[in-house]
């Protein structure tokens, strides 16, 4: 073995090559682990009925769309009304968490917005929320519209539950207390209250993924695991105990199934970076010297970008040859350029600039293909910064190229996120209706079909495929 390349070439060998035969697969599949971790959550709330229940549940938001509420986010609050219609879930708390303020021509903030909608779709289908608290959940970083970031949920616990007495009030009313006897035998002399603070996380579902994702790879940069360690220190302060678990419950992302050639596109371009957020957390904790770089990590930055090249390619020679081309996931047609070309972003005044050496800006409303450009650039200059990190060569990368790699890579998600998502604002003849057009309801996928991949795994496995 001449090098570290060589030996991790051969370490891979032999844990891909045991003595039984087996082969594991190369990574486990992220909705397969949601929906284990969403087994295991209600195995441990069946085995102890007799605990005090609170159920908290968070819906995330998403930014608006000329002041209206996108038809994404609405699946988000239709699959909690439905939940609370059919189902019988009876949440003590409602956070909506998102900005507070509004963003880019906006004159609405997306959590107002999205307690307005949610109320609204409450009173034409009869849901009672007497019994329920609503609360707003501010998110301090407007960039990480994603939540990815550790201290992303800290307002959950930190605010609402404690600032506002949630917690003190759940344990004065709880009729449950721990046993008599510690585990040494000796008699308590007082006893603690106990609850049971069960969250149910309500979004799309390849947000919830990355979310578990982050929890599962990098506990250190878990924001799941942040909230429990504020949550577990806000209740020692009252003298309670709380066991706290939570689930994901998640809405199928809308566009998946869709006809028009320009959404599919889109939808193609932006579903693969959305998979992949959750790097960016792993990212910042490298930065923060808190975290390893894995090559897996590099690997998928190599084969995001190179999925988006091979659509883009794929595209400019459907529109040079007027010919209609067949791509991985579809067909492109020699109109579409022009589509993009006409396609402008209207939430944004000022995208960042592109990172060379000029720095000058982007100003005004740019044309989609454009900002597919200049994101794909972003992430090309972030693979760049951290081959050799990701190839495992003699070279090693400096604080400051770290830094930058992150920039760009955020720059990257940033620019597919604002200019480049299909989403689309929620039209009026759809309002009050708890299942999507076309008779999809937010959660009509099986929650126990875990053999089952959703298109984003999917997807994911042929990027990595082109990657190796």
């Amino acid at each position: 073995l001449k090098s570290i390349t060589d030996l991790s070439s051969s370490i891979d060998a032999e844990l891909l090559r045991p003595r039984d035969g087996f082969r594991p697969p190369r990574e486990a599949s992220s909705m397969r682990t949601l929906l284990e971790h969403n087994d295991k959550a209600a195995d441990v709330t069946a085995q102890d009925s007799k605990m005090e229940y609170r159920n908290v549940a968070m819906v995330f938001s998403k930014p608006l769309r000329k002041d209206q509420i996108t038809v994404e986010y609405a699946s988000r609050l239709m699959l909690l009304a439905q939940m609370m219609k059919d189902d019988g879930y009876q949440p003590s708390l409602i956070c909506f968490c998102g900005s507070t303020k509004p963003k880019e021509d906006n004159l609405v903030a997306e959590t107002a917005a999205g307690v307005i909608y949610f109320k609204h779709l409450c009173s034409i289908n009869d849901i009672a929320l007497d019994q329920t608290d609503l609360c707003i959940i501010n998110h301090e970083n407007a960039r990480d519209t994603t939540w990815s970031s550790s201290t992303s949920l800290h307002p959950v616990a930190e605010e609402e539950l404690f600032h506002r007495h949630h917690l003190q009030s759940w344990l004065e009313k709880s009729k449950v207390y721990e046993a008599a006897t510690d585990e040494y035998g000796m008699t308590r002399e007082e006893p603690r209250k106990k609850i049971r603070i069960h969250f149910t996380l309500i979004s799309t579902d390849y947000h919830l993924c990355n979310l578990n994702d982050i929890h599962v790879r990098s506990p250190r940069q878990s924001p799941l695991k942040r909230m429990l360690q504020e949550l577990e220190h806000s209740i020692r302060s009252f003298r309670g105990l709380a066991e706290i678990t939570w689930r994901f419950r998640y809405s199928p992302y809308p566009y998946v199934d869709s006809q028009d050639d320009l959404t599919v596109f889109l939808e193609n371009a932006t579903n693969s970076p959305k998979i992949y957020v959750r790097f960016s957390s792993i990212f910042r904790g490298v930065v923060k010297q808190d975290e390893f770089f894995q090559r897996d990590n590099y690997r998928v930055l190599v084969a995001t970008r190179r999925s988006l090249v091979t659509l883009l390619e794929e595209m400019n020679e459907a529109f040079r040859h007027n010919k209609r081309r067949k791509t991985s996931t579809g067909f492109v047609g020699p109109a579409l350029k022009g589509k993009l070309r006409s396609t402008f972003s209207e939430k944004r005044k000022d995208i960042e600039a592109l990172h060379t050496s000029s720095n000058r800006a982007m100003s005004g409303d740019v044309s989609t293909d454009v900002a597919l450009e200049s994101a794909l650039l972003s992430l090309g200059r972030c693979a760049d910064l951290v081959r050799p990190a990701g190839r495992l060569t003699s070279r090693s990368v400096s604080q400051d190229e770290w830094e930058e790699a992150v920039h760009h890579l955020e720059h990257f998600l940033d620019l597919i996120e604002t200019c480049c998502d299909p989403d689309r604002p929620l039209p009026a003849s759809e309002w009050g209706l708890l299942s999507l057009p076309g008779g999809m309801t937010p959660d009509s996928i099986d929650l126990d079909q875990s053999e089952e991949k959703s298109l984003f795994e999917k997807k994911r496995d042929d990027m990595l495929d082109l990657a190796d």
